[in-house]
């Protein structure tokens, strides 16, 4: 189960593109075994996709005739990832104790072809086949034995996992996201097939739009799995508080480039009163709009980050109607102008 694209890798491509007019880095970048020689190839693997993540640790892989092949991917939304893979069988481990500034992560993986064996620090074998998604709790250290496969999978904070669910549980007790009729699965199988489709040929405002409209859903689907959303007619989400804002916040998270983005809008989409709405947040010692200024500005600041579109594009999409707005609150929340956080995060080109 690949990992994250290296960071430096990533900020060499933005280096190479910025340096030439009108060119935008890779929305989604991917590495190859093809890259390198047949000795390196299995290191490369290690050092690219497992290494800078710290989640698993690549520990063995197949080989036919000296050569490795595999393929990987990874893209980034405002609060999430993406990525694929496609290659040959691996082994890879988490380990009981990781650093402490190791990423407390869920991974919510459709394999696409193939199969995965998990093994407990016990003995404990629960086997994965094509088609399932599949979930796994970056908390507990676990043994993975992966045949030849195809999979596209979501990086999800912990965080994000913890507010939809309503719960503060240190293990998260759901393996699997069920595909059935009844389910909103299917419809999560869709967008990452879309995305496994057509993700390299997206802008990269584009992709993490539709990062975070897969990472909206499978925080859903989590819900759904934990018997936190029903969909008869009787169905009332004012019944629980943490359900209440999870959603609300779902919503917010796919909606920030709408300018007129009101609370009735989100109440009405969640099936529940503004009074409510107001109420949830209030409880939480928040607000409406202050939680969607704070996922604007973030969603904002990662993309000021990891492109060079125009400041004043970026502002625009994450919802700030004038640049002299966005630069105002910008400057407030971080303590420096959009423009200057760029300057100061630009890498320096690589020898």
């Amino acid at each position: 189960m690949p990992l994250v694209l290296i960071h430096c890798h990533w900020q060499h491509y933005l280096v190479i593109y910025a340096s030439v007019p009108d060119m935008q880095p890779p929305a989604l970048l991917t590495a190859s075994s093809r890259d390198y020689a047949p000795p390196d190839q299995f290191d490369a693997l290690r050092r690219t996709q497992f290494s800078p993540s710290r989640l698993l640790d690549l520990t063995d892989a197949s080989h036919s005739d000296g050569q490795m092949h595999w393929q990987a991917s990874i893209g980034h939304g405002s609060q999430a990832s993406f990525g694929l893979y496609t290659g040959a069988p691996i082994e890879t481990r988490r380990h009981a104790r990781t650093t402490p500034d190791a990423p407390d992560a869920v991974i919510v993986t459709w394999l696409r072809t193939g199969h995965l064996v998990q093994e407990a620090p016990n003995g404990a074998q629960s086997r994965v086949q094509a088609g399932d998604l599949y979930v796994y709790d970056t908390t507990q250290p676990m043994d993975f034995h992966c045949g030849a496969l195809d999979d596209a999978f979501l990086i999800l904070p912990r965080h994000l996992v913890s507010e939809a669910l309503g719960c503060t549980e240190r293990h998260l007790r759901i393996d699997r996201l069920p595909a059935t009729e009844h389910s909103l699965a299917p419809f999560l199988q869709a967008q990452l097939s879309l995305l496994h489709q057509h993700g390299a040929g997206l802008s990269a405002m584009a992709l993490a739009t539709a990062i975070d409209a897969a990472s909206s859903l499978a925080l859903t689907c989590l819900r759904e799995a934990a018997g936190l959303v029903t969909h008869g007619s009787d169905s009332n989400p004012d019944t629980f508080a943490p359900g209440l804002l999870a959603a609300a916040r779902q919503f917010m998270r796919t909606r920030l480039h709408q300018h007129d983005l009101q609370v009735q809008h989100i109440a009405q989409a969640i099936h529940t009163s503004r009074a409510q709405l107001y109420r949830s947040f209030a409880e939480q010692g928040s607000s409406v709009y202050a939680e969607l200024r704070e996922m604007r500005l973030q969603a904002a600041r990662q993309h000021i980050e990891r492109s060079v579109e125009p400041i004043s594009t970026i502002a625009w999409r994450c919802g700030f109607s004038t640049p002299s707005t966005f630069s105002r609150v910008f400057r407030t929340r971080f303590g420096t102008s959009p423009q200057e956080w760029r300057a100061e995060r630009a890498v320096a080109p690589l020898l």
